[in-house]
C-alpha cells in the first residue's frame, strides 16, 4: 500500500514538472517571436522562419535525444538534467538575441536588395538563438514517457496524461506571457522567468529521481505489445508516421487559417492572437484528457479509430465554416452586454475563438495519444518506448512545419483563409477514405460515408 502511495506521489511530481515545462516552452515561444519580430519585422515570412526553426528543433530533439532514454536506468534524472540545460540555454538566448540584432543591423544595408540573402540571414540568426534550446525541449516528452510508463503496462495512459498536462501548461504559459509578463516585465524579465521555471522543474525532477534511487526498486511491468489485428499489413510503421505527419500539417493549416479569418471579426491584437492560441491548445488538452479517461485502456483502438478521428476533424471544421456568420453576429451582442470594457472584449474574443476552434482541436488532442498507441503496436516494442514516441512526435511536428509554411506562404494568399479550412477538412476526410479503403475488414458503407463527406468538404469549402 505504501509503495502504491509513493508511486502515485512520484507520478504527480513528474506531471507537475511537465506542466511547468510546457508553460516555460510557450513563454519562450511568445517572447522569442516578439523579440525576433522586432529585429526582422512582423511580416508573414519572418514569422514563418521563426516558427519553422522552433518546430524543427523540437522534431530533431525528439528523434535524436530520445535514444538516450533507451536503456537508461533513470529517465527522470536524465529529464532533470535536460531541463537544467534548457534553463541555461534559454537564459543565454538573451545574449544571442543581442548578437543577432547587431549582426542584422550591420548586414542589412548590404543584403536588403535581394530576398534570398535576406531570408538566409534571418534563418541563420533565428537558428543561432533557437535551435539548441528547442532541440533540448524536443527530448523531454519521449524521455518522460519512458520513465512514466515503466511501472505501467499501459502506454496510452502515460502518453495521454503527460500530453494533456504539458499542453495545459502551454495554455497557462501562453496566457501569462501575453497578458502579464510581456506587458509588465518586458522581454528580459519574461525570458528570465521562463528559465527559472525550467530550473525549478529540473530541480523537482532531480529530487524525485534521487528518491527513486533510495526507494525499493519498482518492478517494471512488461507492456503487452502485439501486432494490431485491425492494422493491415500495407500500413507499415513508416506509412503510419507519414499519415501522422499529414495530420500535423492539417492542424497548423487550421490554426493559421482560423487566426487570419477570426482577425477580421475579433481583431489582430496581441491579446486576440494569445486567446486564439489558448483556445486551440485548450481544445487539445480536453481531447487528450478525454482519451486518458475513457480510451487509454481500450484494447480495440485500431486503424478504424484513426479513420473516425479524421472524419470528426473534417466535419467539425466544415461545421465551423457554416456557422461562422453566426459567430461573427454574436460579437456586437457580447460587447454590448459586457459594457464594452476590456474584460468584455477579452471574453468576446475567447468565446468566438473557442466556438470556431475548440471542437476541431479536441479531436486533434484525442488523435495524438491514440496514434502513438497504434504506432507502438505496429513497432511491436522493437525500438523501445522513448524512440517510438520520439519518432511519432517528430513526424507530427515536421508535418506541422510543412503545414505552417505551405499555408502561410502559398495557400492563404492564393485561396484565402475560408477556402484553406475547406482544403484542410477535405484532406482529413481523404485520409479517412484511404484508411477505410485499405482496412482488412473493408466495409462499403464506411467508404461510401467517407466519400460523401469528402465531396461535402469540396462543396462547402469552394
Amino acid at each position: 500500500m505504501r509503495k502504491e502511495s509513493d508511486r502515485r506521489e512520484r507520478n504527480i511530481a513528474i506531471l507537475g514538472c511537465f506542466f511547468l515545462s510546457g508553460a516555460a516552452g510557450l513563454v519562450y515561444q511568445v517572447a522569442w517571436a516578439k523579440a525576433l519580430g522586432l529585429i526582422f519585422g512582423h511580416t508573414v515570412y519572418a514569422a514563418a522562419v521563426v516558427l519553422a526553426v522552433f518546430m524543427a528543433g523540437l522534431a530533431s530533439g525528439s528523434v535524436y535525444l530520445s535514444r538516450w532514454a533507451k536503456g537508461h536506468t533513470n529517465p527522470v534524472a536524465l529529464y532533470a538534467r535536460i531541463e537544467m540545460l534548457i534553463a541555461a540555454t534559454g537564459a543565454l538566448s538573451l545574449a544571442g538575441l543581442a548578437a543577432v540584432r547587431s549582426l542584422y543591423v550591420i548586414a542589412y544595408p548590404v543584403v536588403s536588395g535581394s530576398q534570398i540573402p535576406l531570408l538566409a540571414l534571418r534563418l541563420l540568426g533565428v537558428t543561432a538563438v533557437l535551435f539548441i534550446p528547442t532541440f533540448l525541449m524536443g527530448a523531454t516528452f519521449p524521455i518522460l514517457v519512458d520513465g512514466f510508463s515503466r511501472s505501467s503496462a499501459n502506454l496510452g495512459a502515460g502518453v495521454s496524461q503527460l500530453y494533456w498536462v504539458n499542453t495545459l501548461g502551454a495554455v497557462a504559459g501562453t496566457l501569462i506571457a501575453g497578458f502579464v509578463l510581456l506587458p509588465t516585465g518586458g522581454l528580459r524579465a519574461t525570458i528570465g522567468c521562463a528559465a527559472a521555471v525550467n530550473a525549478l522543474a529540473g530541480l523537482i525532477a532531480l529530487l524525485v529521481s534521487n528518491e527513486s534511487r533510495t526507494a525499493p526498486p519498482v518492478k517494471v511491468l512488461p507492456r503487452r505489445v502485439s501486432p494490431d489485428r485491425n492494422t493491415p499489413q500495407e500500413f507499415s510503421f513508416r506509412v503510419l508516421l507519414f499519415l501522422f505527419a499529414v495530420v500535423g500539417g492539417t492542424a497548423f493549416a487550421y490554426e493559421i487559417a482560423w487566426t487570419r479569418l477570426l482577425a477580421i471579426t475579433i481583431g489582430s491584437s496581441t491579446y486576440a492572437f494569445t486567446l486564439m492560441l489558448a483556445a486551440f491548445l485548450l481544445g487539445t488538452v480536453t481531447g487528450s484528457a478525454f482519451f486518458h479517461r475513457f480510451f487509454a485502456g481500450f484494447r480495440k483502438i485500431s486503424i478504424t479509430t484513426f479513420s473516425r478521428t479524421q472524419i470528426g476533424i473534417g466535419m467539425a471544421a466544415l461545421s465551423s465554416l457554416v456557422l461562422f456568420p453566426s459567430m461573427a453576429a454574436i460579437v456586437p451582442e457580447l460587447l454590448r452586454n459586457t459594457g464594452q470594457a476590456f474584460g468584455g472584449l477579452v471574453l468576446t474574443q475567447f468565446v468566438v475563438s473557442a466556438l470556431a476552434m475548440l471542437p476541431t482541436a479536441m479531436i486533434f488532442g484525442f488523435n495524438f495519444p491514440m496514434v502513438v498507441v497504434l504506432l507502438d503496436r505496429r513497432d511491436a516494442g522493437q525500438s523501445g518506448t522513448s524512440v517510438t514516441v520520439g519518432k511519432a512526435y517528430a513526424a507530427n511536428t515536421m508535418g506541422c512545419i510543412v503545414g505552417a509554411v505551405v499555408t502561410g506562404f502559398w495557400l492563404v494568399p492564393w485561396l484565402g483563409s475560408f477556402r484553406v479550412i475547406g482544403v484542410a477538412a477535405a484532406t482529413n476526410l481523404l485520409l479517412a477514405l484511404v484508411l477505410d479503403s485499405r482496412a482488412p475488414q473493408r466495409r462499403l458503407l464506411h467508404v461510401a460515408i467517407d466519400l460523401c463527406c469528402f465531396v461535402l468538404a469540396v462543396v462547402v469549402g469552394f
